[in-house]
């Protein structure tokens, strides 16, 4: 987050409605959750107090099965190759 006062609401919301992540007036924020059924979730990024200050705010979204990683990384032991090199 740069720009203004370098703070932003965040907030998520859980595919059942539940609200996961309360909103919290913070430079920056993490979620994660560790049971999902899958389906949508909403994400709320709000800038309503600095109202006359422009802000960037990267949104960097990961997801990660860990029962598809430990195979994927299986895979790349068999074949001799580790993250640092792989790119």
């Amino acid at each position: 987050l740069r720009g203004g006062d370098g703070m932003a609401g965040f907030a998520v919301r859980h595919p059942t409605g539940a609200i996961v992540h309360p909103y919290q007036w913070k430079p920056h924020s993490e979620y994660q959750d560790e049971n999902s059924s899958g389906g949508y979730y909403s994400v709320c990024i709000d800038n309503q107090f600095s109202r006359f200050a422009g802000k960037l705010v990267n949104l960097y979204l990961t997801v990660v099965r860990p029962d598809k990683l430990d195979a994927f990384t299986k895979e790349l032991e068999e074949m001799d190759l580790s993250v640092a090199n792989f790119t």
